[in-house]
């Protein structure tokens, strides 16, 4: 039996893992500490500080002093700019073959860039993205349980993602082949939210591949971004945006983004905020026929028989 060399540094693909940092002083030092025991050592880890208020930056430069490892290094914003600006710089400025997003103050499992990269390079060609559910805890680090869901699609997962209320899943779950930002684009700087738009773009070009394997751990948290994205203006204004842009794709779909826009604007109408009238047009443009309204309103109730119709 022939004796198989270990794999060494250069033998692995290159991947780039990025950390969105922001006022996550408390935290940082365990994202980064998730990072540097990664099974995985070809990594490049760019951490992009955008402009935080609190320790943030002081506590970053001691753990990269403390640590010295020339993998890690640090860029720091004078003013925020947000996730999306702060993402497409650490694209910009990368090399990996393979890429990843986490906050700071989430957690990786030692194995969890092993897995992906395997899990990306034993996929076809077409499979641009793998995700999975993570697991969940609590601002003091504890296991409160697992993410669930009613459906993870997975595949060429374009009216899939138009069937759903929110994204597919949480975006540090994920790993991305660099082609994939080379093809579609970076992410959509007017947008106050990087996933559900980067996604959808992605799911009419690649596949989109799920796996039920967890290797993350999501900090829950009442006051994060995805916590409050449905009652705020902005967030619900950026909701609106991204599924405009999906509309012109198909008519099965348009029915699909028409069903959700309106459910975005009863939303606005019952928070009090404006623009909700423009959102029920817009809706409205797309199913004005009795067969486009049986088909708007129906449409969930076929769905559920048809998956239990699949599951038996």
């Amino acid at each position: 039996m022939p004796i198989l060399k270990p794999i060494q540094l250069t033998d692995q693909a290159l991947v780039t893992i990025g950390i969105a940092s922001y006022n996550h002083a408390r935290y940082i030092c365990e994202t980064l500490n998730s990072i540097l025991h990664q099974s995985y050592q070809n990594l490049e880890v760019i951490i992009h500080d955008d402009a935080s208020k609190d320790e943030s930056i002081e506590v970053i430069e001691n753990w990269l002093r403390l640590h010295g490892d020339e993998r890690f290094r640090l860029i720091k914003n004078t003013e925020n700019v947000g996730v999306c600006k702060s993402f497409n710089r650490i694209i910009a400025c990368s090399q990996g073959e393979y890429l990843a997003f986490i906050a700071s103050d989430d957690r990786y499992l030692p194995d969890f860039v092993t897995n992906r990269v395997h899990q990306l390079t034993s996929s076809s060609a077409d499979v641009g993205i793998v995700y999975s559910p993570t697991y969940l805890m609590n601002e003091q680090g504890e296991r409160i349980g697992v993410e669930e869901r009613n459906f993870w699609p997975s595949g060429w997962i374009f009216e899939e993602m138009c069937k759903l209320n929110n994204s597919i899943c949480k975006p540090f779950t994920s790993m991305v082949r660099r082609k994939v930002y080379e093809q579609i684009g970076p992410y959509d700087e007017t947008l106050i939210f990087e996933d559900l738009d980067f996604f959808f773009r992605a799911s009419r070009r690649w596949q989109i591949k799920f796996v039920m394997d967890i290797e993350t751990e999501y900090r829950v948290s009442a006051n994060s971004l995805g916590t409050t994205l449905m009652s705020t203006a902005s967030g619900l204004d950026g909701m609106s945006v991204v599924l405009q842009k999906q509309l012109g794709v198909c008519h099965e779909t348009n029915l699909l983004i028409a069903r959700r826009l309106r459910k975005i604007a009863m939303r606005k109408k019952d928070l009090g905020f404006s623009a909700w009238q423009n959102d029920l047009k817009i809706s409205n443009r797309y199913h004005r026929s009795l067969l486009d309204h049986l088909y708007l309103y129906a449409y969930p109730v076929m769905d559920l028989f048809r998956k239990k119709k699949e599951q038996s």
